[in-house]
């Protein structure tokens, strides 16, 4: 969480542009991606079967915190709020989450 702040409360004219379009969108993905990754991991008790609701739970953190993100740039120089920011946060933790999810069921041989 400390990362991705960090890296949105960079002004908007110190960010490097890349070349392709959806970059930004691309770099939401990832960060949230990991977040919700390691918040499914931090979540998840192997000894109960609680993985569906580590990664519900991982999910709805990413969507709150993805939320509150895209509400703190608009308050950066040369930065902005916008829903497609929000939208690539959440599945980036979604799709985090899940994966999380598949390769501890397949490392303890249990499903969701």
């Amino acid at each position: 969480m400390g990362a991705i702040l960090t890296a949105t409360s960079i002004p908007g004219r110190l960010v490097p542009n890349v070349g392709f379009h959806f970059a930004d969108k691309l770099a939401h993905a990832l960060m949230y991606g990991a977040l919700g990754f390691l918040m499914t991991r931090a979540l998840d008790d192997p000894e109960r079967a609680v993985r569906a609701r580590a990664l519900l739970g991982a999910f709805m953190f990413c969507l709150a915190m993805g939320a509150a993100d895209e509400w703190h740039q608009k308050y950066i120089q040369g930065r902005s709020a916008e829903v497609g920011d929000w939208i690539a946060d959440s599945t980036g933790g979604l799709v985090g989450a899940a994966t999380w999810v598949f390769l501890s069921r397949h490392k303890h041989g249990r499903t969701v």
